[in-house]
């Protein structure tokens, strides 16, 4: 590792103190404000900002405003935040605090080794150990210079937070017009047509065609919609006899059987092949496939899936065809009007689409940033002080 001039290798474990976090028993805990804020891992954390779920009557171990959380069991081993406030810390985590290094700049320079904690996590439950982090070396250059370093990479921090907190909104605020118009609470202008009580049934058909292999493997997700198999980072499970896997076309809608209480659905815009873990639906003629996609994803009808699903326990839970098609929906009865809704609310969908391409952009360029900074390749110019 080459050193910039007038910088230092220096052990992390002689930069900071390291505060263990302590279980609070359930008994002493509640989700609706009592006591101080309680947080228990990376479901704290938003970003790298906390967003405190719980609350404790019988606080034991605390961190302070500035220190850096870092998740020590479990998953999510090796996430970090940085705190705000004053809260009670689980075992599940650990506070750095710094008492020599510039503390937001080691905040800033731990962003990087979030993937060697969480590489070093072992065992069944995954976690990392004092000496996973306080055996760490890290460059260091002078105080001022840290200043200086960590005040430009907190600029990119606040513009990610800004997109972040932009995409939310937007997603939040599609959430409830999807709810008003596809319930027919709320009506677009110029649309005073009937809506009908249908069953999924009337429309939709099952597709069952089988033999396809020559055709790409393609995955439906929650999120993404239709991809191809191989843009999914998880390993390939698919079985390597595709002679039974689904056809599916462009147009179709596809779900997940065991998961379509989670909302997981999607419309084709493209021809492949699918696990027969799916269930491939045709939309009929009373129905435009866009917004079939769009009122499969909408929050009512995923509270019907879950009330229609089988099995003994949430791992084991299918919606297969034969009860999916008994399901009561109200729709307009126009296919205009069914477009226009489907149109508003993709729309939508293309402007958070934008704000998380935005985010992962600047996210991008804020790590080219950290690599020139952190490292001493560009350095940065400290103000000189002025005279008293």
């Amino acid at each position: 590792m080459k050193v910039p001039a007038g910088w230092t290798v220096e052990n992390i474990g002689s930069q900071i103190d390291l505060i263990s976090g302590q279980h609070v028993e359930a008994q002493y805990c509640n989700d609706f404000g009592e006591g101080i804020p309680y947080l228990t891992g990376p479901s704290d954390f938003e970003g790298y900002k906390i967003t405190p779920t719980k609350y404790t009557t019988l606080p034991t171990k605390f961190c302070q405003p500035g220190d850096i959380l870092i998740t020590v069991k479990g998953s999510g081993t090796g996430r970090i935040a940085i705190s705000d406030n004053i809260y009670c810390i689980s075992r599940q985590l650990m506070a750095i605090r710094g008492h020599t290094a510039h503390q937001n700049f080691l905040f800033q320079a731990l962003i990087p080794l979030q993937s060697k904690f969480s590489e070093a996590a072992n065992g069944l439950i995954p976690g990392i150990a004092r000496s996973d982090i306080t055996g760490l070396n890290i460059l260091l250059p002078p105080l001022p210079e840290q200043h200086e370093i960590a005040t430009i990479l907190s600029t990119w921090d606040d513009s990610l937070s800004t997109l972040a907190r932009l995409s939310d909104t937007k997603r939040q605020q599609k959430r409830a017009l999807a709810e008003q118009l596809l319930t027919g609470k709320r009506r677009l202008k110029g649309f005073e047509g009937e809506w009908a009580v249908l069953v999924m049934g009337d429309l939709f058909e099952e597709r069952r065609e089988q033999g396809n292999i020559d055709l790409p493997l393609l995955s439906i997700t929650r999120d993404r919609g239709i991809i191809p198999r191989n843009e999914l980072e998880k390993k390939d499970t698919s079985n390597e006899d595709k002679s039974k896997y689904l056809k599916i076309c462009i147009n179709d809608i596809g779900y997940n059987t065991m998961r379509m209480w989670q909302g997981v659905s999607a419309l084709s815009e493209i021809e492949g092949i699918v696990s027969p873990a799916y269930t491939i639906c045709i939309p009929k003629k009373a129905i435009d496939p866009s917004f079939a996609a769009c009122m499969l994803k909408s929050e009512s009808l995923i509270s019907l899936f879950e009330r229609h699903s089988q099995g003994l326990t949430s791992d084991t839970w299918n919606l297969k065809f034969s009860i999916f098609k008994k399901i009561p929906v109200f729709i307009p009865k126009d296919i205009a009007e069914q477009q226009a809704i489907s149109a508003v609310l993709l729309a939508l969908d293309t402007e958070i689409d934008l704000l998380v391409r935005q985010h992962a952009k600047v996210q991008e360029q804020k790590r080219g940033l950290m690599d020139l900074l952190l490292t001493g390749k560009v350095r940065v110019q400290v103000p000189e002080e002025v005279p008293a």
